[in-house]
């Protein structure tokens, strides 16, 4: 999926997004087994690609991140999928840490696309696992914090996700530090 008109900048770099048609036996399983319940990780939807398009056209401005220092900012993506939302956040060179995460069985398509954009980025691109509901895998993303953007796209389509999103979001979002963009 060629996302250069979403990402490109002065260097006219482009993103470039695998997808899974098929997800794994373990995605499905460990899938079902969460609030989510559904196998979405693999796909680039819709609103992933609005919200990237969106952080991309305004992360160099001031009505992103008003008073934002570029190259000193920590983003966190959670639910991040294929990586489309942070990975164009690393192609703003605003950020100078980006966190992807996701369920475990999904980190792998996650290192796998952070690998492939690696020439957007400046600075190594960190892919972590992260179930909203577990304590120590939230303790681990909050310790490479404080954020000072956390995005999540196209993760609010089921009634379950909510209160696990709300928790995930109070544990890793810094009160007048972080803006958080779902």
């Amino acid at each position: 999926l060629d996302l250069s008109e979403i990402c490109k900048d002065v260097r006219a770099r482009a993103l470039t997004i695998e997808q899974r048609p098929r997800v794994s036996a373990a995605h499905a399983a460990e899938s079902k087994a969460s609030a989510d319940g559904l196998c979405t990780g693999a796909t680039v939807w819709d609103a992933g690609i609005v919200l990237a398009s969106y952080v991309r056209a305004r992360a160099g401005g001031a009505d992103l991140l008003p008073g934002a220092e570029r190259g000193t900012l920590r983003c966190l993506d959670l639910g991040s999928g294929t990586g489309i939302v942070g990975l164009a956040a690393a192609a703003s060179d605003v950020f100078d840490h980006i966190v992807l995460t996701d369920l475990p069985s999904v980190v792998p398509l996650l290192k796998a696309n952070a690998e492939a954009n690696a020439d957007v980025a400046e600075y190594p691109i960190e892919c972590l696992p992260l179930r909203w509901e577990d304590e120590s895998q939230l303790a681990a993303v909050a310790a490479r914090g404080p954020y000072d953007l956390i995005v999540a796209g196209d993760v609010l389509y089921r009634p379950p996700v909510v209160a696990p999103l709300l928790n995930a979001l109070r544990r890793l979002a810094t009160p007048g530090v972080t803006d958080v963009l779902v």
